[in-house]
Formats: C-alpha cells, structure tokens, sequence
C-alpha cells in the first residue's frame, strides 16, 4: 500500500512517496527530488511528517553531494574532478577513463560500478558456500537499493550506486546473499549479516543515508 503527499520545506514543495511493509523501523531516502518513505503500517502520517523534518537536512544534503556538477562526481567514495566539456581521469593504479560529457562519464561510471558489485557476488557467494551463483541484474530503484528473488534465484541491485564505498556496497551484497539462508529479518538473518561484515550497522546506517564514506 502507498501514500503521497506534498512535504514543504524552506519554501520548496518535494513530493513523499510513502510504501506501508511489515517492518518495524522507518526508513527515509530522498532521490531525483523526491522523499522516499518505507513505513510499517502503524505509522501515523503525522509521525512520518515529524520524521522528514528531523531527516530532511541531511538527506537532501548527502543526496545534492551524490550528484554530478560541472566540477565533480564520485566513484567509491573517492572525489573526481571532472568537466562537462569532456576530459580523461587518471586513477591512482595508473588507469585512466576518457568520457565525452557528464552523460558519457556517468555510463562508464555505471560500468565500471556493475563489474564491482558482480565480482564481489562472486566473492561473498565463496565466501558464504553459496554452490549457484546468482544471476545478477541492475534496475532504477526509488525505495529500495536491493533485492533476493528465491523463484528466479536473482539478485536486483541499483543501478547508480557507483558513488559509495566499496565497504558500503559489500554490506548491501551480504545483505542480499543472506537471504540465500534466511528469507526475513530474524535475528538468524542478522547472524548471518555479522558473521561476513562485522560493520554491517554502520556501514548499512551509511547506505541509508546516502553517507557514500
């Protein structure tokens, strides 16, 4: 179930999308102009409102941060100086990157982001005795960063979250792959999520936030 409504803040109109779901915490993101609002169903709408005036500064500060200028962009969470004009990044390996305008950068950037969180799947399903390896996909999302689908045995990532800290990605990989063992949030699930990233409550606090270091 869903709601939307009009949130006013410093004389700006930004559009709530709220998603009712058996959770028990409220989880607040803000992306492409828009709050995004998961919610159990016991929450008033007056509790969300009160939630986005206490949230509603840093998300649209760290969400203004994630996106690209004129000047720069971000890939796991190391700042790059970059030109609308077109130009060529030179990475600290040796590597380089050469891209046309912002549009050009951001699809490369998207590459390279999808070879990561494919090769680090592949790491933690290793790592974790996960003998199938997933069929890995990337989607525009608004209200959620990741997916475990058990029927297709498919995992659905964010197509754009190339900005965050590999640490940050790695905690949303585990998340996921947990799922493969405990398809809820039990305390069992959480074992799970500890045992192979230890950080994970930061680390997801940062995801969540769009803190990307």
């Amino acid at each position: 179930m869903q709601k939307s409504f009009i949130f006013e803040y410093q004389n700006k109109s930004y559009p709530v999308v709220v998603t009712y779901k058996r959770i028990r915490n409220t989880i607040y993101k803000y992306r492409d102009g828009a709050f995004y609002v998961s919610s159990s169903y016991f929450v008033t709408l007056h509790q969300i409102k009160n939630g986005l005036e206490k949230f509603a500064p840093k998300l649209l500060k760290h969400g203004d941060s994630n996106k690209f200028s004129e000047d720069n962009a971000y890939l796991f969470g190391h700042k790059l100086e970059v030109s609308n004009n077109g130009g060529v990044i030179t990475f600290t390996d040796g590597t380089s990157l050469k891209y046309i305008d912002l549009e050009d950068l951001e699809d490369k950037l998207k590459q390279i982001y999808f070879d990561y969180m494919i090769k680090s799947t592949r790491y933690y399903e290793y790592l974790m005795g996960i003998k199938e390896p997933y069929k890995i996909k990337f989607k525009k999302m608004n209200t959620r960063f990741g997916s475990n689908s058990q029927r297709t045995h498919s995992i659905q990532y964010m197509d754009d979250l190339f900005y965050f800290s590999g640490d940050i990605l790695n905690s949303l990989i585990v998340h996921e792959l947990a799922h493969h063992f405990v398809f809820n949030h039990s305390k069992a699930f959480y074992d799970i999520v500890y045992k192979y990233c230890p950080n994970y409550n930061k680390d997801n606090k940062k995801l969540k936030r769009r803190q990307f270091i």
